[in-house]
């Protein structure tokens, strides 16, 4: 191999370093504005913030909710059976 074959192939190594780079710095903005815009904008929504206040109002901490670990699960489940019973086709599931 001589010098220029090992020159560009350095080079090609170095601009695939800095795509790959550049990918994660465009993934981690991505996701900063998800999480610093984007999430916040939709807690603020008048629909969410109401029920953000009820599971706050019942001793329900959002931002640690697990649904399966909730009491009321039960009431729930039922309201979506309700629901979906009322209308079977507006979540697209037949």
């Amino acid at each position: 191999m001589d010098d220029r074959s090992q020159y560009r192939s350095n080079g090609s190594l170095q601009r695939r370093r800095a795509g790959r780079v550049a990918a994660l710095a465009v993934c981690t903005l991505v996701l900063g504005i998800v999480w610093l815009v984007l999430l916040p904008q939709m807690a603020r929504q008048p629909a969410i913030k109401s029920d953000l206040r009820r599971l706050q109002s019942q001793g329900i901490n959002p931002s640690a909710m697990y649904y399966t670990e909730l009491e009321m699960i039960g009431a729930v489940i039922d309201q979506n059976r309700r629901f979906r019973r009322q209308c079977p086709t507006a979540l697209w599931i037949p």
